[in-house]
């Protein structure tokens, strides 16, 4: 589920095709929170900084249920105008563990050492407390990404189709 959330906050915007556009270049993660107006949610992720001042994230998963490849994610992305942010300038929703698997299979496999969960898309019910997770802009499998500030609203449910997460997660796309 945390590389899921990786995921969505790297890949979304470059499924958003736009003139200020181009190879995947430095991404900055500038916020993540818990969206208002939602309680109870099995994830809690936070910003930090490494011994040598790299942006990781810290988090404690608390799973319901087994995870599998029935969850599923929903991704609305906002893009910042200057004054504003452009809502809902995309949506995109998918099979958490094919999306995963294709874009960040790496950073995925990071999480899961960490967890000490082994294969592609699978964890127990059960709680998790993992640090310094982290993702390099070369572990995303795109071609292209869009430039730009975003404002991303990620919400993820599990097999029974209820929200289990979601998170608004403010981030920067630039050339390098």
């Amino acid at each position: 589920m945390i590389a899921l959330l990786f995921t969505l906050v790297l890949v979304a915007p470059s499924l958003q095709l736009g003139p200020a556009m181009g190879p995947v270049g430095k991404i900055n993660i500038k916020k993540l929170q818990e969206c208002p107006n939602f309680s109870g949610g099995q994830l809690k992720m936070q910003l930090a900084k490494d011994s040598k001042g790299q942006k990781v994230f810290n988090a404690q998963l608390n799973l319901q249920e087994d995870y599998n490849n029935k969850y599923t994610f929903l991704v609305r992305v906002h893009k910042w105008t200057g004054s504003e942010y452009k809502k809902d300038m995309m949506k995109y929703e998918g099979a958490a563990c094919d999306y995963i698997n294709k874009f960040l299979p790496a950073v995925r496999e990071r999480v899961y050492k960490l967890a000490k969960v082994s294969g592609t898309c699978e964890a127990k019910k059960g709680k998790y407390d993992i640090k310094a997770i982290f993702a390099l802009e070369k572990d995303l499998k795109v071609p292209a990404l869009p430039y730009g500030t975003f404002q991303l609203e990620v919400e993820i449910y599990n097999a029974k189709k209820a929200k289990i997460v979601c998170l608004v997660v403010d981030v920067d796309s630039v050339a390098k």
